[in-house]
C-alpha cells in the first residue's frame, strides 16, 4: 500500500508542475470544499470564462503543485494521500489575476471498498505510455497481462500506431513493441482475444479525409513474437463502412462484431446510421463467413460501440443506443445486451439507461457476467464530458442486473476492458483531464490505470 501511495504521488507531480508561490495575493475568489475523500477533494469556486489554476501542497511543505488550464466547475483534485492535511487555493487567470484564500483540508482515512461481497481494490497507474496511451484491450496468457494500446503524440495530435505492452502480476512493464506502424489513418478502439494460443486483435483503421472506415484484423504469435495484419475489412453490406467492434474465440472459431455505417441525411446530430453485424472469421483464408445482423426490435438505427464476449454457452453482444440523444437531445445513451446462440439473436436486455453509457466489455466469472463501461450516470444535465467507470453484473440464470461505480473521480475515465487473472478480475482503462470542454482545452492524459476486483469464491 505504501508503494502504491508513493506511485500516485509521483504521478501527481508528473502531471502538475511544482511552483514556488501562487503569485498574486488578490483574495476575492471564494474557494469551497464540497466533498472530501481519501484520495481526492472536490472543489468549487466563482464561475469565470477564464482558465483557472489550482495550487495544492501538503501542510508544512514549501513548494506548491499546480494544475493549470482548469475550466470546469466543480473540479476534482485527485492523486492525494489519505489522512493527510493539504493546503489548497485557486487562481483565476484574468487581468488582473484573482486568487482565493488558502483552504486547509484533511483527507479521509483509507477504506476498503466492497460490493456484492467482492473487494474493489484501489486503482493504480500502469507503466508504459503514461501519459499517452489509449483504448487498452487486455488478455492474460501464461500469467502475464498483454495489453494492446494505441500510442499517441499529444503535442503533435497524431497516432503513433498500435502497441503491445506486457506486464507481470505486479503490473510492472516487461516489454513493449509496436504492432501496427503509424499511418495517415486513425488507429484505435481495439479489442483482443486468445485463440489457439495466439492473440488476435481488431482495431479501427479510419481515414477521415478519404471518408473510409475499415476494421483491421491481425494476429500475434507468442512463440515467434511476430505480428501479421490479416485483413483491413470493409462493411458487410455493399457501400457500408466498417466501424467499431471486437473479436472473440467461441466454439473453436473466431467471431468478429462490427458496425456497418452508411450516410443518413436525416440522421439528426450524427447524420449517419448503423447496424451491428456478427461474422465468423477464418484466419487461414482471411475471409468472413455469412453475416448475422442484429434485429433487436428497438427500431434504432444508431447503435454504437459493440463488443463481444462469451456468456454461458452463448455469445453476448454489448452495445449503446445513440438515438435518444441524436433524435431528441435526451442526455441518455442506454446500454444493452443481446444474446446469440449460433443461429439467431434473442433476449435483448437493458443494462443501464442512466445518462450516457458506452464502450462496455465483460467476462463471465462464476455464475455472473461482469462488465465495465464508461458511464456519466452520476452527473446528469451537464455539457461537460466527464465519466466514471461503472461496474455491472448479470446473473446467468435470472438475467438480473446490478450496477455500482468502480471509479468515481469526475475525470474522463474511458475505454475499459476486463480480464480474469487467477481469482481476480482485472479492469484496465484510460483517465483523462477535462476533455472536450473548449477549444483551448489541453485534454491532459494521465494514461492507463488498473483496478482489481476480487469476487467471493
Amino acid at each position: 500500500m505504501k508503494n502504491l501511495l508513493v506511485f500516485f504521488l509521483l504521478l501527481s507531480i508528473f502531471n502538475c508542475s511544482p511552483v514556488q508561490t501562487p503569485g498574486s495575493s488578490y483574495g476575492d475568489v471564494q474557494l469551497k470544499i464540497e466533498k472530501v475523500h481519501s484520495d481526492q477533494v472536490l472543489l468549487n469556486w466563482d464561475p469565470s470564462s477564464a482558465a483557472s489554476t489550482v495550487f495544492y501542497r501538503r501542510a508544512g511543505e514549501h513548494h506548491w503543485q499546480s494544475c493549470a488550464q482548469v475550466f470546469e466547475r466543480p473540479y476534482s483534485l485527485i492523486f492525494l494521500q489519505p489522512d493527510t492535511r493539504y493546503q489548497i487555493r485557486v487562481r483565476l487567470e484574468e487581468r488582473p489575476q484573482r486568487l482565493s484564500p488558502v483552504q486547509t483540508v484533511t483527507t479521509a482515512e483509507s477504506q476498503e471498498r466492497s460490493w456484492q461481497k467482492a473487494q474493489l481494490c484501489a486503482e493504480r497507474p500502469l507503466e508504459g505510455f503514461i501519459p499517452a496511451s489509449l483504448y487498452p484491450a487486455v488478455e492474460i496468457y501464461q500469467d502475464k497481462l498483454y495489453s494492446v494500446e494505441m500510442g499517441s503524440d499529444m503535442r503533435a495530435g497524431q497516432s503513433l500506431g498500435l502497441y503491445l505492452s506486457v506486464y507481470d502480476r505486479q503490473f510492472q512493464l516487461l516489454e513493449q513493441k509496436r504492432l501496427v506502424e503509424a499511418t495517415r489513418s486513425y488507429i484505435g478502439i481495439q479489442d483482443a482475444t486468445l485463440h489457439q494460443d495466439k492473440l488476435y486483435v481488431t482495431w479501427n483503421d479510419i481515414e477521415l479525409a478519404e471518408n473510409y472506415y475499415r476494421m483491421g484484423i491481425g494476429v500475434y504469435d507468442f512463440d515467434s513474437q511476430e505480428f501479421d495484419i490479416l485483413l483491413r475489412s470493409q462493411g458487410a453490406q455493399t457501400g457500408a463502412r466498417a466501424w467499431e467492434g471486437g473479436i472473440q474465440s467461441w466454439r473453436d472459431k473466431l467471431w468478429v462484431v462490427s458496425l456497418d455505417q452508411v450516410d443518413d441525411p436525416d440522421g439528426g446530430v450524427y447524420s449517419w446510421k448503423t447496424q451491428i453485424v456478427l461474422r465468423q472469421f477464418d484466419p487461414d483464408t482471411k475471409c468472413f463467413a455469412d453475416s448475422f445482423f442484429i434485429d433487436d426490435g428497438s427500431g434504432s438505427s444508431l447503435v454504437y460501440g459493440p463488443s463481444i464476449s462469451v456468456f454461458g454457452d452463448e455469445l453476448i453482444i454489448l452495445y449503446s443506443d445513440l438515438q435518444p440523444f441524436s433524435r431528441s437531445n435526451e442526455d441518455v445513451e442506454p446500454l444493452y445486451a443481446v444474446f446469440f446462440d449460433g443461429k439467431s439473436f434473442h433476449d435483448r436486455m437493458l443494462i443501464n439507461d442512466q445518462v450516457r453509457n458506452r464502450y462496455a466489455k465483460g467476462v463471465q466469472y462464476g455464475d455472473r457476467f461482469w462488465l465495465v463501461y464508461k458511464s456519466s450516470m452520476n452527473y446528469p444535465g451537464t455539457d461537460y464530458f466527464y465519466h466514471d467507470i461503472a461496474l455491472s453484473t448479470i446473473q446467468i440464470d435470472s438475467k438480473n442486473v446490478e450496477t455500482t461505480v468502480l471509479v468515481q473521480d469526475r475525470k474522463y475515465n474511458s475505454s475499459p476492458d476486463l480480464a480474469i487473472w487467477g481469482d481476480a478480475l482485472i479492469a484496465v482503462y484510460n483517465k483523462l483531464e477535462h476533455l472536450y470542454t473548449n477549444d483551448t482545452d489541453p485534454a491532459e492524459r494521465y494514461g492507463c490505470f488498473v483496478a482489481e476486483i476480487h469476487p467471493e469464491e
